[in-house]
């Protein structure tokens, strides 16, 4: 079971249109986290 659904998953991986979405939400989710940093270092608590 966990071979066959591990196939899948790199399968679904290897397409180019799966690499994209990943790389977009990758770098979405990188901006949050500098956008967060910054705001923690703007407010710092007292």
């Amino acid at each position: 079971m966990t071979e066959i659904s591990c196939t899948k998953i790199q399968t679904l991986i290897n397409k180019p249109t799966f690499n994209k979405l990943f790389y977009y939400l990758n770098y979405l989710h990188m901006l949050h986290n500098i956008n967060f940093f910054q705001n923690e270092y703007k407010f710092p608590p007292k």
